[in-house]
Order: C-alpha cells, then sequence, then structure tokens
C-alpha cells in the first residue's frame, strides 16, 4: 500500500504504515539530499532498510536484525555470554550514520549484527544506554559481550578496518 506525491524534487514514495508520517519526513529529508548528490542512498532505499526486521545488501550480503522491543535487546544481552555480537545504533537523519553504515557493509565477520534505528526504538535505545552504562551516541557501534559492552566507537570512528582490529582484540 503505498502512494505517490510530486514534490519540487521529484518523486516522493508514501507508505501507508503506522510510522508513515515520520516515513514521509524522512523520504522528503533524503529525496532532497539525494537529488543534491549527497547520498547515494535512495529514499526508497531508506524505507526498505529502516522499515524491515532483517535486510539484506548484495556487496557481502550485509545482513542486519532489527532489535524492536526492550524484552528483545535483554534477551540478547542474556545470551551474549555465549554469543557476543556487534550493537549498531543509527539515525535516519544523520549523514555520520550513512557513512558507518557503509563502513559496516564493508565489514566481514561471523559476528552477528543487530541495528537500533533511534528514531524507531526510544525506548530501547535508552534501555541500553541504561543497561550497559555507556553513554548514548548515534552512529554507534558496541560489541557486546559477557552481558557489558566491552567496546564502542562512534561516529566517523566506525571504519571496517578498526572494527576488525577490536574484534580480533576483544572477542
Amino acid at each position: 500500500m503505498k502512494s505517490k506525491k510530486k514534490t519540487n524534487r521529484g518523486l516522493m514514495v508514501i507508505y501507508n504504515t503506522p510510522e508513515s508520517s515520520l516515513c514521509e519526513k524522512l523520504s522528503s529529508f533524503f529525496a532532497q539530499a539525494f537529488y543534491r548528490q549527497k547520498t547515494s542512498v535512495s529514499p526508497i532505499a531508506l524505507y526498505t532498510i529502516y522499515n524491515s526486521t532483517e535486510y539484506h545488501i548484495k556487496k557481502g550480503e550485509f545482513i542486519v536484525n532489527r532489535i524492536r522491543s526492550i524484552e528483545a535487546w535483554r534477551a540478547l544481552v542474556d545470551k551474549s555470554d555465549v554469543q557476543p555480537f556487534l550493537l549498531f545504533k543509527l539515525s535516519m537523519t544523520s549523514f555520520a550514520s550513512i557513512a558507518a553504515k557503509k563502513e559496516m557493509q564493508k565489514l566481514q565477520t561471523e559476528l552477528p549484527i543487530y541495528v537500533v534505528i533511534v528514531q524507531m526504538s526510544k525506548k530501547v535505545s535508552n534501555a541500553i544506554e541504561s543497561d550497559l552504562g555507556v553513554k548514548h551516541e548515534t552512529p554507534q557501534l558496541l560489541i557486546i559481550k559477557g552481558k557489558r559492552g566491552i567496546w564502542q566507537a562512534t561516529h566517523y570512528q566506525i571504519r571496517e578496518s578498526i572494527v576488525k582490529d577490536a574484534i580480533e582484540t576483544y572477542v
């Protein structure tokens, strides 16, 4: 279920979901940036990424599972003694998040990667901050092991080579 609306920058796709007003605003924001050549990510691709539970991006099959509830977050943390994982927190309106996502796409790792989209899961983001005692940043990448954050990078420090080194050192 989608409708199309003509804007001064081109075509904007509006999805009829509970979050459609947010999607419309973000689609407009990224449509303007896309048409000004500031990002290579189209608004439709962003909707797909940010509104799905799991998504695949062909280069290296970047697979991410989205954390949508506090219960899901806490279940993952409880299992982190056995299975460490990467937690990627990002914003839909931040170019630093887009840059970080591109770096994460290059990453080849056996660790599962989970994502929290801060605008859509603010309560989960707050629970992560309080459970781990780690100051909230966006974008932010954490290695979670043993029910705690053992390493983090934020903003433009999220680079494939840095993350690979951290995984080798701490996991």
